[in-house]
């Protein structure tokens, strides 16, 4: 390996959690009752919990984002995503949009965050 691709590499790393779906395996009992599509899109940025990881994802408990958007602006926001310097953006992280998800996959999300506490 020659140090170009190394440097790469090691750069590409923080990145890789929110790349590949979490595994379905890998369950507290929050993700024992998560839809399915939370698991595969969610989960590795936002956490088994919804507790959100550092400097990947906020926390979909405790959120007032979360609680004081409709199921329709937050089905909106899921599919359009927020770049980091958006105004809006409160932690200054990507949110990336998952517009290629169904409507039944991002209306089982919106229900699992209603149901956090």
């Amino acid at each position: 390996m020659n140090r170009t691709t190394f440097l790469v590499g090691v750069t590409a790393l923080p990145l890789l959690p929110c790349l590949a779906p979490a595994d379905a395996n890998s369950g507290s009992s929050r993700t024992a009752h998560a839809p399915q599509a939370y698991i595969d899109y969610c989960a590795a940025c936002h956490g088994d919990d919804a507790k959100g990881l550092k400097d990947l994802g906020a926390d979909l408990v405790t959120s007032a984002f979360v609680k004081r958007q409709t199921d329709a602006e937050l089905t909106d926001f899921m599919k359009m995503g927020r770049h980091p310097d958006s105004p809006d953006s409160t932690m200054k992280l990507l949110m990336p949009a998952f517009d290629y998800l169904t409507d039944e996959e991002l209306a089982q999300i919106v229900a699992f965050m209603r149901g956090l506490k």
